[in-house]
C-alpha cells in the first residue's frame, strides 16, 4: 500500500508505521487472535496498555460498505496506512426517502403500519466492521442523529408526536431562525415516551446483532471500542428530560452488554445538562466538538482578519472544556476525547486542488493543543470531520442528492466543505504527524520490557522515526508557509449555539 502512495504521504505513512512496530515490539503479551476491548481507568483508556488515537468521522462508511465495497476497502487500507485507526460511524438513517437534505437510502423506515430496518444496510454495518477488524481498527458506533441530515431524532417526533406537523427544515445552513425552529421541534423528542420507547428497542436490535459476515456477536466484538448514543444529542431547553433518557438507554445498553464503554456524543459545556449527563455513573467517557465556522468565529474569504480570532476562540473553548471537569472535585474523572473539529480550504474551496494552507495551519494548532494535554492525561483521543477519502463532490459547494459520492461532508452542507481527500498532502502529513506524537506517548507509558536488545531495538527505530520527522516537515515547509506561531491575543467568546 504505501509503495503506491505518493511523496509526503508516504513519507508518513512509512513514519507512522516504524512507530506502530515499536509499539508491537513492547506489546509482547498480544495476540491478534483475543484483541481486548476498550477499557477506562480514570482518565485514561486502556487496549492492552493506555490507548490514545487520532481519528476520523466516517459516517457514511455502512453506505459505503453497501454501495461501493471495493472503494470502502481502498479508504480502509489508505486510513490503515496513514495511522488513523479510529472511526466514528453512524449505524442508522431514517427514511423517508423523499424528505430533504438526508442520507439515502435510509436505513429505518415506516411502512404505514410497522417501523423497519433495512436489513441490507445492517449487513453493510457487518461488512464495515469486519473489514475494520480486519486492519485492527475500533469503531466508535453511534446509534442516531439529533440533526435532519440522517432523520434522527426529528423524524423520530414526526412519528412518534405528531405527523401531521412536518418537520420545520432550516433553508440552509446559515438559517441560524430555522435551526432554533427545528431544534424548539426537534427537543420534543425527549419527553416523548414512544420516541423513547422506540430509541431504546432499535438500540438493542443493534446491540445484540450476530454480524452475518464473522459471526461474532456485536457484544463480543472488540473491534467496538463504544455505543454512543447519538451525534449531538443537543438538549436545547429540556437538559432534565434529555438527561433521564441517557441515563435509562445507557442502562439498558449495560444491561445486555458488559463489554463496551458508553459514550453520549455530546457537543460541550454550553449545552445545559453537559455536567449533570457526564458525570452519570453509566457514561464511560465525555466529547466534545469544536466549530470556528459554525461559530462565526471564521471566515475563510477573510482569513487574515479572522485565522486569530478563531484560534483564540477555539483554544478558550477547549480550554474549558477541558478545566471545567479535571478542575471540578464534585465531578468523576473520566476520559475526554474532541471527536469533531475541521475548517474549510482556504478562500472556501471545496476541491483537491483548493489550497489547504489555512487548513494545515489549524489542524496543527488543535493537535498542539491537544497533545498539551494528554501530556496531563486530561485528553484521550481526538477525531477531525471528516474523511472525504476518495470521493469527490459532483456539485462542489452545494446539496449532496442520491447517486452523489459519499465524502465528509453530510447532505444537507457545502459538499467539500470539510472533506479530507486522499490527495490532501499536506494535511495528511500534520495528521501523520500527530498519530505519531500520541504513539511515542503510548510508548511511554507502557512498562518497557527489560530485554537490552528489545530497548535498544526500539531505541533505533526512535531514532529512525525522528529523521523521517524531520525530511517530512522540510518538505512540507515548502509547501506550507509554517504552523501557527503568532502569539494569540485575548478574544470575547461567542456562543456556538
Amino acid at each position: 500500500i504505501i509503495i503506491g502512495m505518493s511523496g509526503l504521504v508516504k513519507k508518513a505513512a512509512l513514519m507512522v508505521l516504524l512507530l506502530m512496530l515499536s509499539g508491537v515490539m513492547l506489546d509482547d503479551d498480544d495476540d491478534d487472535k483475543d484483541k481486548k476491548f476498550v477499557q477506562v481507568d480514570g482518565k485514561i483508556f486502556y487496549r492492552d496498555w493506555p490507548y490514545y488515537f487520532m481519528g476520523t468521522n466516517f459516517w457514511y462508511g455502512v453506505n459505503l460498505a453497501v454501495e461501493n465495497k471495493k472503494r470502502l476497502i481502498k479508504e480502509l487500507d489508505t486510513l490503515e496506512s496513514l495511522g488513523i485507526k479510529n472511526l466514528r460511524i453512524l449505524a442508522t438513517s431514517q427514511g423517508p426517502d423523499t424528505e430533504p437534505w438526508r442520507m439515502k437510502p435510509s436505513i429505518e423506515n415506516f411502512n404505514g403500519k410497522d417501523y423497519i430496518l433495512n436489513e441490507r444496510y445492517l449487513v453493510g454495518l457487518d461488512i464495515l466492521l469486519h473489514e475494520m477488524k480486519k486492519r485492527d481498527m475500533l469503531a466508535v458506533v453511534m446509534f442516531n442523529n439529533f440533526w435532519h441530515w440522517s432523520g434522527g431524532f426529528g423524524q423520530y417526533v414526526n412519528w412518534f408526536v405528531n405527523s401531521s406537523d412536518p418537520i420545520p427544515y432550516p433553508k440552509d445552513q446559515n438559517d441560524k431562525e430555522g435551526y432554533q425552529r427545528y431544534m424548539n421541534y426537534t427537543e420534543r423528542f425527549y419527553s416523548s415516551e414512544p420516541c423513547i420507547e422506540h430509541f431504546i428497542s432499535v438500540a438493542l436490535k443493534i446491540v445484540n446483532r450476530v454480524n452475518t459476515i464473522s459471526k461474532v456477536p456485536y457484544k463480543s466484538d472488540p473491534t467496538i471500542m463504544s455505543w454512543e448514543m447519538a451525534n449531538e444529542p443537543f438538549p436545547h431547553h429540556s437538559g432534565e428530560n434529555a438527561t433521564k433518557w441517557i441515563d435509562r438507554t445507557c442502562k439498558s445498553i449495560k444491561k445486555i452488554d458488559h463489554n463496551h464503554l458508553v459514550a453520549i456524543g455530546n457537543t460541550g459545556y454550553l449545552e445545559s445538562n453537559y455536567f449533570d449527563s457526564y458525570n452519570l455513573d453509566c457514561i464511560d467517557y465525555g466529547t466534545f466538538h469544536v466549530w470556528a465556522q459554525n461559530a462565526g468565529w471564521y471566515d475563510p474569504k477573510n482569513d487574515t482578519e479572522t485565522y486569530k480570532y478563531a484560534v483564540g476562540n477555539a483554544t478558550y473553548y477547549i480550554k474549558s472544556n477541558v478545566e471545567l471537569i479535571r478542575n471540578n472535585t464534585k465531578l468523576k474523572q473520566k476520559p475526554l476525547v474532541l471527536e469533531e473539529f475541521g475548517l474549510a480550504r482556504d478562500k472556501e474551496g471545496f476541491l483537491p486542488a483548493n489550497s489547504t494552507r489555512r487548513k494545515d495551519d489549524y489542524y496543527s494548532f488543535i493537535f498542539q493543543n491537544v497533545s498539551a494535554y494528554m501530556l496531563k492525561d486530561w485528553v484521550s483521543g481526538v477525531n477531525f470531520w471528516a474523511w472525504g477519502g476518495l470521493g469527490r463532490p459532483t456539485h462542489p459547494g452545494g446539496n449532496w442528492t442520491l447517486g452523489d459520492d459519499w465524502i465528509g461532508d453530510p447532505p444537507h452542507e457545502n459538499q467539500g466543505w470539510y472533506s479530507v481527500y486522499d490527495v490532501d498532502e499536506s494535511t495528511l502529513c500534520t495528521i501523520s504527524r500527530a498519530i505519531s506524537t500520541f504513539k511515542i506517548y503510548e510508548i511511554n507509558k507502557h512498562k518497557l520490557p527489560g530485554s537490552f536488545w528489545a530497548v535498544f531495538a526500539i531505541s533505533i527505530i526512535g531514532a529512525i522515526a525522528g529523521v523521517l520527522l524531520d525530511w517530512i516537515f522540510r518538505a512540507k515547509e515548502k509547501q506550507v508557509d509554517g504552523l501557527l506561531s503568532d502569539k494569540i491575543g485575548q478574544h470575547s467568546f461567542h456562543s456556538i449555539f
